[in-house]
């Protein structure tokens, strides 16, 4: 998945070559196509959840208060340096 904005130069040239390109979402459409892609090329392909396993109505919330007064932050991302992990 390609998490910006715009596309940097030269991209739209190289992805008009290809069959298709395929996005996440509707948001990725409109910065390809603000980019320059062809809208022939772009399909979106949301990303998958399997609705049975992870049902919200299935399930009971996450206990993270444990008493001591402490802030605690729940993070959910791939584990690498530009996440800023470590920040």
């Amino acid at each position: 998945m390609f998490e910006t904005d715009r596309l940097p130069e030269g991209w739209a040239e190289r992805l008009n070559r290809m069959d298709e390109i395929w996005v996440p979402a509707r948001f990725h459409v409109t910065t390809f196509l603000a980019g320059g892609v062809d809208p022939s090329k772009i399909h979106i392909v949301p990303e998958a959840v399997d609705t049975e396993l992870f049902d919200p109505e299935d399930m009971d919330p996450l206990e993270i208060y444990d008493g001591d007064h402490r802030y605690k932050f729940l993070s959910v991302f791939k584990w690498e340096e530009r996440k800023g992990w470590d920040v």
